[in-house]
């Protein structure tokens, strides 16, 4: 089911950019990580921009690491399409955003 975005209505949008950018800071700041995973799950978001009578697509992964957490990260579209659940792969990944994966031979 496709979610209509925050940015799509009038006086949300500085405030979706703000959060945005406070994001994409926190981010930056945060270590990379690389760990042992399982690929859950994969899902497509759909943001409609009521405005300009357009849409964009996130594209993101479930992963279960190897300390039994579940991590949900922002992957490319085409990173989205290699990562088939059930995969076993390590990753690394900084904050919310999928940085690169090597996938496990047999996984």
């Amino acid at each position: 089911m496709a979610n209509i975005c925050p940015c799509t209505f009038g006086n949300s949008v500085s405030q979706a950019l703000n959060n945005f950018r406070k994001a994409k800071k926190l981010n930056q700041e945060l270590p990379e990580e690389t760990v042992g995973a399982t690929v859950l799950s994969r899902r497509v978001d759909t943001c409609y921009n009521l405005e300009k009578s357009d849409s964009s697509w996130g594209y993101f992964v479930t992963f279960r690491l190897e300390n039994g957490t579940e991590t949900e990260l922002k992957v490319s579209e085409a990173d989205y399409g290699k990562l088939k659940e059930g995969k076993t792969v390590t990753i690394t990944y900084k904050g919310d955003e999928l940085v690169s994966y090597l996938m496990e031979l047999g996984g």
